[in-house]
């Protein structure tokens, strides 16, 4: 992963471990198919004031999630109950609405993870 090289990926997209797309001025939703990258682990779409929808339902492999500082909406997937190595949680700053699903595993992060939802 290098932030600021522009890279292209045509056949092997299951090398990527990491996309950091933060503070990208991205706009629009985040699309479903970025959680079909068999080796992706990580995920920063943070700072991105104008990236709306909703996280994407099937984060099951993922061990650092940042989707702070931005317009999502909707509910915080049941599956990151699931996620037995996440490391990284940052949600704050959103207009998320739905509880924060149960699971011990979840219980690491504190309310600075799911701050102003």
């Amino acid at each position: 992963m290098w932030k600021g090289n522009g890279v292209k990926y045509v056949n092997n997209m299951t090398l990527m471990k990491l996309i950091n797309l933060s503070s990208d001025n991205l706009v629009g939703e985040i699309r479903s198919e970025i959680t079909k990258l068999v080796g992706l682990v990580g995920l920063n779409f943070s700072i991105n004031d104008n990236l709306s929808g909703s996280i994407p339902q099937y984060i099951d492999h993922m061990n650092s999630l940042n989707f702070s500082r931005n317009q999502l909406t909707g509910s915080i997937p049941t599956s990151l109950s699931e996620l037995s190595f996440l490391g990284v949680l940052n949600l704050s700053h959103n207009n998320l609405s739905a509880r924060i699903p149960s699971s011990n595993k979840l219980l690491t992060f504190n309310e600075l993870s799911y701050m102003l939802n």
